[in-house]
């Protein structure tokens, strides 16, 4: 029994030792503007590659899809005052995204409203 866990430990450190590290296949760009493109470097045979950034892509459209009306807050809160009332179908101006609120313009009027009631679309 000992001479069976004696083996089995010398395999698992012999096995550590063969163990080396490996360079990454390509090394991106921590986190490209939508402006850039990103370069990708292969390091084993030196080849240069361009990829297009997709965060670009983004629309900075959203229509309302609240079934009645949506507040356009003047602060991301419930409890923050109501600048506009929004209607099913409005389209609007998203101008930044965070987890639960967009602070986006509708007319006007610029604010905050809840990312639920809010579904990405094209401008018009």
């Amino acid at each position: 029994m000992k001479r069976a866990a004696v083996s089995i430990i010398f395999l698992a450190l012999a096995s550590l030792a063969c163990m080396t590290t490996v360079e990454p296949y390509a090394t991106y760009p921590a986190d490209p503007t939508p402006t850039q493109t990103a370069i990708l470097e292969e390091p084993a045979s030196g080849a240069v590659f361009e990829i297009e950034n997709q965060k670009s892509k983004i629309e900075n459209c959203a229509i309302v899809i609240a079934i009645e009306s949506l507040h356009l807050r003047a602060q991301p809160s419930e409890k923050s005052q109501v600048l506009k009332y929004l209607y099913h179908g409005d389209q609007v101006k998203v101008l930044a995204r965070e987890l639960k609120w967009w602070s986006i313009q509708a007319g006007n009027k610029t604010g905050w409203a809840k990312a639920e009631f809010l579904a990405e679309s094209e401008c018009e």
